[in-house]
């Protein structure tokens, strides 16, 4: 699972555009003892780089309560799921496609 945006020239850290640029998440932890999740996000060239798992051309991290996602359970594909729910509403990543 992965999400095509449009990278900004400023958004990443070898300072070019890159107009297939793919997210994928990394990672999600959980912490249940402040009710929150850290969502690490890598973002790729383009879709040939996510499938490779190429070097990423910028790594994000995401603080966001655990109110905020839409958890069905705790396994694995609903914690990616709700993740990456959460990603298309944010307003930095407005206008990605799926």
């Amino acid at each position: 699972m992965a999400i095509k945006i449009v990278s900004k020239i400023e958004d990443n850290e070898v300072k070019s555009a890159f107009p297939d640029a793919y997210l994928k998440v990394h990672d999600v932890e959980i912490r249940t003892s402040k009710n929150e999740a850290w969502i690490r996000i890598l973002v790729f060239a383009n879709k040939n780089a996510r499938d490779l798992d190429a070097c990423s051309i910028k790594k994000v991290t995401k603080k966001v309560s655990l109110d905020d996602l839409s958890l069905e359970s705790f396994d694995k594909s609903s914690i990616l799921s709700a993740s990456y729910e959460w990603i298309k509403l944010q307003p930095e990543f407005s206008g990605i496609d799926v």
